[in-house]
Protein backbone atom coordinates (compact mmCIF):
# COMPACT_ATOMS: atom_id res chain seq x y z
CA UNK A 1 0.00 0.00 0.00
CA UNK A 2 1.39 3.21 -1.01
CA UNK A 3 0.39 6.63 0.06
CA UNK A 4 0.42 9.69 -1.97
CA UNK A 5 3.88 10.96 -1.16
CA UNK A 6 5.55 7.65 -1.73
CA UNK A 7 5.27 6.76 1.90
CA UNK A 8 4.95 3.10 2.59
CA UNK A 9 2.76 2.70 5.62
CA UNK A 10 4.11 -0.76 6.33
CA UNK A 11 7.63 0.60 6.34
CA UNK A 12 6.61 3.30 8.77
CA UNK A 13 5.06 0.68 11.02
CA UNK A 14 8.14 -1.50 10.86
CA UNK A 15 10.36 1.47 11.67
CA UNK A 16 8.11 2.31 14.58
CA UNK A 17 8.18 -1.28 15.76
CA UNK A 18 11.99 -1.28 15.47
CA UNK A 19 12.08 1.97 17.43
CA UNK A 20 9.86 0.57 20.17
CA UNK A 21 11.97 -2.63 20.37
CA UNK A 22 15.19 -0.57 20.38
CA UNK A 23 13.74 1.75 23.02
CA UNK A 24 12.63 -1.23 25.18
CA UNK A 25 16.01 -2.94 24.81
CA UNK A 26 17.91 0.24 25.58
CA UNK A 27 15.61 0.90 28.51
CA UNK A 28 16.23 -2.56 29.91
CA UNK A 29 19.93 -2.69 29.08
CA UNK A 30 21.03 0.88 29.72
CA UNK A 31 18.50 3.16 31.33
CA UNK A 32 17.36 0.93 34.17
CA UNK A 33 20.93 -0.06 35.29
CA UNK A 34 22.14 3.52 34.92
CA UNK A 35 19.13 4.76 36.88
CA UNK A 36 19.68 2.12 39.59
CA UNK A 37 23.39 3.02 39.70
CA UNK A 38 22.53 6.72 39.96
CA UNK A 39 19.96 6.06 42.71
CA UNK A 40 22.51 3.98 44.65
CA UNK A 41 25.10 6.67 44.13
CA UNK A 42 22.65 9.34 45.25
CA UNK A 43 21.70 7.24 48.29
CA UNK A 44 25.41 6.77 49.10
CA UNK A 45 26.04 10.50 48.82
CA UNK A 46 22.92 11.20 50.84
CA UNK A 47 24.10 8.74 53.51
CA UNK A 48 27.56 10.32 53.52
CA UNK A 49 26.01 13.77 53.80
CA UNK A 50 23.88 12.58 56.72
CA UNK A 51 26.93 11.00 58.36
CA UNK A 52 28.89 14.19 57.79
CA UNK A 53 26.05 16.23 59.22
CA UNK A 54 25.81 13.89 62.21
CA UNK A 55 29.60 14.02 62.68
CA UNK A 56 29.48 17.81 62.41
CA UNK A 57 26.68 17.97 64.99
CA UNK A 58 28.65 15.64 67.28
CA UNK A 59 31.74 17.79 66.79
CA UNK A 60 29.73 20.91 67.63
CA UNK A 61 28.33 19.16 70.71
CA UNK A 62 31.84 18.07 71.76
CA UNK A 63 33.07 21.59 71.14
CA UNK A 64 30.30 23.01 73.35
CA UNK A 65 31.04 20.43 76.05
CA UNK A 66 34.75 21.20 75.84
CA UNK A 67 34.03 24.94 76.09
CA UNK A 68 31.76 24.33 79.09
CA UNK A 69 34.41 22.14 80.70
CA UNK A 70 37.00 24.81 79.97
CA UNK A 71 34.78 27.47 81.53
CA UNK A 72 34.10 25.23 84.52
CA UNK A 73 37.78 24.44 84.79
CA UNK A 74 38.63 28.11 84.49
CA UNK A 75 36.08 28.98 87.18
CA UNK A 76 37.33 26.11 89.33
CA UNK A 77 40.93 27.22 88.87
CA UNK A 78 39.97 30.78 89.76
CA UNK A 79 38.13 29.50 92.83
CA UNK A 80 41.14 27.38 93.83
CA UNK A 81 43.40 30.36 93.24
CA UNK A 82 41.17 32.48 95.48
CA UNK A 83 41.22 29.73 98.12
CA UNK A 84 45.00 29.48 97.89
CA UNK A 85 45.35 33.26 98.14
CA UNK A 86 43.05 33.26 101.17
CA UNK A 87 45.03 30.40 102.71
CA UNK A 88 48.32 32.21 102.03
CA UNK A 89 46.87 35.40 103.50
CA UNK A 90 45.71 33.52 106.59
CA UNK A 91 49.14 31.87 106.95
CA UNK A 92 50.77 35.26 106.47
CA UNK A 93 48.53 36.80 109.12
CA UNK A 94 49.22 33.87 111.47
CA UNK A 95 52.98 34.16 110.94
CA UNK A 96 52.77 37.93 111.35
CA UNK A 97 50.80 37.53 114.59
CA UNK A 98 53.28 34.90 115.76
CA UNK A 99 56.17 37.26 114.96
CA UNK A 100 54.39 40.08 116.79
CA UNK A 101 53.82 37.85 119.80
CA UNK A 102 57.47 36.77 119.78
CA UNK A 103 58.55 40.39 119.40
CA UNK A 104 56.28 41.35 122.30
CA UNK A 105 57.77 38.56 124.42
CA UNK A 106 61.28 39.68 123.50
CA UNK A 107 60.43 43.33 124.23
CA UNK A 108 58.78 42.34 127.52
CA UNK A 109 61.87 40.32 128.46
CA UNK A 110 64.06 43.24 127.49
CA UNK A 111 61.91 45.59 129.60
CA UNK A 112 62.04 43.20 132.55
CA UNK A 113 65.78 42.75 132.13
CA UNK A 114 66.21 46.52 131.83
CA UNK A 115 64.05 46.98 134.94
CA UNK A 116 66.14 44.40 136.79
CA UNK A 117 69.32 46.10 135.64
CA UNK A 118 67.90 49.48 136.64
CA UNK A 119 66.82 48.13 140.02
CA UNK A 120 70.22 46.51 140.50
CA UNK A 121 71.96 49.69 139.43
CA UNK A 122 69.69 51.73 141.74
CA UNK A 123 70.38 49.36 144.64
CA UNK A 124 74.11 49.56 143.96
CA UNK A 125 73.88 53.35 143.66
CA UNK A 126 71.87 53.55 146.90
CA UNK A 127 74.37 51.27 148.58
CA UNK A 128 77.22 53.45 147.34
CA UNK A 129 75.31 56.55 148.44
CA UNK A 130 74.76 54.97 151.89
CA UNK A 131 78.39 54.01 152.05
CA UNK A 132 79.43 57.50 150.97
CA UNK A 133 76.94 59.07 153.36
CA UNK A 134 78.20 56.80 156.11
CA UNK A 135 81.80 57.72 155.35
CA UNK A 136 80.89 61.37 155.08
CA UNK A 137 78.99 61.16 158.35
CA UNK A 138 81.86 59.31 159.91
CA UNK A 139 84.28 61.98 158.69
CA UNK A 140 81.96 64.71 159.89
CA UNK A 141 81.53 63.00 163.21
CA UNK A 142 85.29 62.48 163.53
CA UNK A 143 85.89 66.05 162.50
CA UNK A 144 83.18 67.25 164.88
CA UNK A 145 84.45 65.04 167.66
CA UNK A 146 87.96 66.14 166.90
CA UNK A 147 86.86 69.76 166.78
CA UNK A 148 84.83 69.37 169.97
CA UNK A 149 87.73 67.57 171.66
CA UNK A 150 90.15 70.22 170.51
CA UNK A 151 87.75 72.88 171.67
CA UNK A 152 87.42 71.12 174.99
CA UNK A 153 91.17 70.89 175.27
CA UNK A 154 91.54 74.51 174.29
CA UNK A 155 88.96 75.52 176.85
CA UNK A 156 90.58 73.32 179.45
CA UNK A 157 93.96 74.78 178.71
CA UNK A 158 92.60 78.26 178.85
CA UNK A 159 91.02 77.57 182.18
CA UNK A 160 94.21 76.07 183.45
CA UNK A 161 96.12 79.02 182.26
CA UNK A 162 93.80 81.50 183.67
Amino acid sequence: MSLPLNIDFLQVLLHMLNFVILFGALYLLLYKPVRDFMEKREATYQERAEQSQKALEEAEQLKKEAEEKLENLSAEMEEQQQEQMLKIKEEYEAELQKARNEAKIIVDKAHKEAERERSKTMEEAQKEIRDLAGKATEKLVKKSVTDVYEEFLDTALKEENS
